[in-house]
């Protein structure tokens, strides 16, 4: 994973450096753990995950923003309907069915995305570039002639259908509610994190006693204020419990009717500054003073951070 995570540094770089959207290919729960872990070291670049529909296991990054960059690129996804020449006398399939006859293909997992089982069709999300020649060269899996349609959209079959449970047990910790839930034993719950099977909110868990908690905040930020991925990350967020506060220029905009707390930045770009720089600018001024403000409430992490500055104020090389 080390690998992985100094590439994740290097495409983060790439996009800071040269203004433009940069993308991974598609990556499992463990890859994206691995992002997760080094994500403050690219904290300067924002970022947002996409699988090809809502709630897919395996996400694609993408690199920059809209607000960042002064355009939208959309992630470079496609679906691919796969449906039996003579459904009557087709074979039932399983996922690994169409997985094991797309990797004959000679193709790589990692442009591969989740691939969906409805009835006897199979819709499989892909990196764009590949996906002409997964559609002209998947014509059969197990024994069955399979005939493939390159789709405009992911249709909403595949939306997931989510289901509401109650459970009570004896404390928040995960290994409980776990149990609770999927009907385990204690030792069969520990199993589960030992194996490193158990994620929260896309990191992996292997701390069994992990207490579940709400109170959470979730800060958004848009210069316009019209981002679709914030502005729908900011709605569930709001919809799960959690605070919002939003950043922003534009007192009326999407973004501000999804938040609990409303920050504006008041910016002026003219014609002798670089596009978004200002309000660019504007945005860490005020994400500067709220990590100052969180950090000085302690005075024990103040006087730890104090003592960080004053060791890389002596090492400055230029005044």
């Amino acid at each position: 994973m080390e690998l992985l995570k100094k590439r994740f540094v290097e495409l983060a770089e790439k996009s800071y450096r040269n203004n433009q959207y940069v993308f991974t290919n598609f990556l499992n729960m463990a890859e994206m753990n691995a992002f997760y872990e080094i994500r403050k070291e690219i904290s300067y670049i924002p970022f947002t995950v996409f699988g090809g529909t809502e709630n897919c296991e395996r996400l694609m990054l993408r690199f920059g923003s809209e607000d960042l960059f002064g355009y939208e690129e959309p992630f470079p996804i496609v679906c691919i309907q796969a449906e039996p020449l003579i459904e009557k006398f087709a074979d039932q399939f399983s996922h690994r069915d169409f997985l094991g006859a797309i990797m004959n293909l000679g193709i790589e997992r990692e442009v591969v995305g989740d691939i969906a089982i409805k009835g006897k069709k199979a819709y499989i999300f892909c990196v764009e570039k590949i996906a002409s020649y997964i559609a002209e060269n998947l014509v059969q899996v197990k024994h069955t002639s399979m005939r493939c349609t390159i789709l405009e959209e992911a249709p909403d079959i595949l939306k997931p259908t989510l289901e509401t449970r109650e459970v009570t047990v004896a404390s928040e910790r995960i290994d409980a509610v776990l149990g609770k839930l999927c009907n385990l034993s204690r030792s069969q719950s520990v199993l589960a994190f030992r194996e490193k099977k158990i994620f929260v909110n896309g990191k992996q868990c292997e701390n069994n006693s992990y207490q579940l908690k709400a109170g959470d905040v979730v800060i958004g930020i848009s210069q316009s204020g019209s981002s679709k991925d914030i502005v729908e990350s900011m709605k569930v967020a709001r919809a799960h419990g959690a605070t919002t506060i939003s950043i922003t220029s534009k007192e009326r905009s999407p973004i501000a009717r999804q938040s609990d707390i409303l920050l504006l930045t008041d910016t002026e770009e003219t014609m002798h500054s670089t596009l978004g720089l200002n309000s660019h600018i504007s945005r860490l001024v005020v994400i500067d003073a709220l990590c100052y403000k969180i950090v000085y409430q302690n005075s024990a992490r103040a006087h730890s951070v104090g003592e960080s500055e004053a060791e890389l104020q002596s090492k400055r090389i230029f005044e």
